[in-house]
């Protein structure tokens, strides 16, 4: 019976990343039903019984008696294992309901004894609380720093591996993006080198350093590495991490190619091979592509008519509870605002928009986030001909941008700076953006820079 399930296991991990997404969660669900386990019925639900879940913990502590693994009650073992698998196979895709099942799956793991079955759920809800804002990535550093604690005794690369990925995540969470490259990049090498079966945990690792690098605005670099490891996809034909690297990831790539259809047409594609009952990270990563498209286009109306057609699912996938999420859209509203504001008639409703918009990301406190709130603020206050208070706005902007290793939206502020001072002061100021631009191989410097600023 335990081999059958072990058999069963595997089995919804490999449809879950082939594409078979709902023969997956068919499969997922009767694995659960026949080990003991409850799949969560909505995304609602899954954070409502995560968020009690942590509560519980916060109270009970995370003390637990170690012990023997032959002492275990096997059945018990395999039921961790299975709840191991399917938050691991989910939290890329489905991350509100992976949040439950993590955090029940470090409950049993408490009880059953087994400090490796113990510290993996524990690295899983450091990472959950990591994307959830400043006061996640708090108590998220403490969970790491437990984890710390109990793997000093353990040898086990795939546990560092996952490690490395947590930090990472955590390092990503709050714009530290040198450091997230690396402890991903860490994470991706110990996983490929030293680990098996957990080609889904190297994608997500390999993922992440591809989305720093977006961040970072290496543009070189992005495109040697999304190519490679987009042929090795092609080559498993793993539809999740095909998805993933032809989506948000890909526009950086190919609008510095000044290739705007090609970009479409990967999304397209990419999209139309992916279930659409219900929406992913991946129906998020989709739409992050498509309005970046709009934007270097300079479609405001129709980025601001995608956000509409897209913001009823996207707030009930839940998927809104992480910041990483949160200030990528924040910003895309407002970018979308600004890029429509050749229409007068609406001006109005434009510029509250936008502004809403650098509210919520100052509302995050994460360094980040307010810098790119400053650089909106910038662009609104020169539509509205305040020329002094734009050029404070976008000189503090394009000093946090340098000090947060964001040249890319450094370039983009400084261009509009330029723009605005006088004399040679404005020549040198556009023509320093310009030529980073030229330095990471940007074919269309002025389209990018609608894109980031309109």
């Amino acid at each position: 019976h335990r081999e059958f399930i072990e058999l069963r296991r595997r089995g919804f991990q490999q449809l879950l990343t082939s594409g078979e997404h709902d023969l997956g969660i068919e499969e997922l669900r009767r694995v659960f039903r026949d080990v003991g386990l409850k799949y969560p019925e909505t995304p609602g639900k899954a954070l409502a019984s995560a968020a009690l879940g942590l509560a519980t913990l916060r109270l009970r502590g995370l003390t637990f008696r170690p012990r023997p693994l032959e002492s275990i009650d096997p059945d018990e073992l395999l039921k961790l294992d299975v709840g191991w698998s399917a938050g691991m196979s989910l939290c890329l895709i489905d991350s509100p309901r992976a949040a439950q099942i993590f955090v029940r799956n470090l409950h049993s793991g408490l009880r059953a004894g087994d400090i490796g079955r113990a510290t993996r759920p524990l690295l899983a809800v450091a990472s959950l609380l990591a994307v959830r804002g400043r006061k996640g990535l708090r108590r998220s550093g403490q969970l790491l720093r437990q984890a710390e604690r109990w793997m000093a005794g353990i040898d086990d690369p795939n546990l560092l591996a996952l490690y490395y990925m947590v930090g990472g995540l955590a390092a990503y969470s709050r714009g530290r993006w040198s450091e997230a490259l690396k402890l991903n990049d860490q994470s991706a090498a110990l996983y490929r080198d030293h680990c098996t079966g957990m080609t889904m945990s190297l994608e997500m690792a390999a993922y992440y350093s591809l989305r720093s690098l977006c961040w970072m605005g290496d543009f070189v670099e992005l495109r040697r590495r999304r190519r490679a490891l987009l042929k090795e996809a092609e080559q498993r034909q793993d539809l999740f991490a095909l998805t993933n690297y032809r989506t948000e990831v890909m526009t950086y790539d190919l609008l510095a190619d000044d290739d705007p259809a090609g970009a479409e047409h990967e999304v397209s594609d990419a999209m139309s091979q992916w279930p659409q009952r219900a929406f992913h990270a991946q129906h998020l990563f989709a739409l992050v592509a498509n309005l970046r498209v709009d934007l270097y286009r300079g479609s405001g109306a129709r980025a601001r008519s995608r956000l509409k057609d897209a913001w009823s699912a996207y707030r009930q996938s839940q998927l809104h509870r992480s910041s990483i999420g949160r200030i990528n859209i924040d910003l895309l509203i407002a970018s979308s605002a600004l890029a429509s504001w050749p229409d007068q008639a609406i001006r109005p409703t434009l510029s509250r928009t936008a502004s809403a918009a650098a509210d919520r990301l100052d509302r995050e406190r994460i360094d980040y986030a307010s810098a790119l709130a400053l650089m909106f603020r910038g662009r609104l206050a020169s539509l509205h001909d305040e020329r002094d208070r734009s050029i404070g706005f976008y000189t503090t902007a394009a000093e946090r941008f340098r000090a947060l290793e964001m040249p890319l939206h450094e370039a983009a502020t400084r261009f509009r700076l330029g723009e605005l001072l006088p004399g040679d002061d404005g020549k040198a100021s556009v023509s320093q953006a310009i030529q980073w631009f030229e330095s990471q191989q940007v074919k269309n410097p002025d389209a990018l820079i609608r894109m980031v600023l309109p």
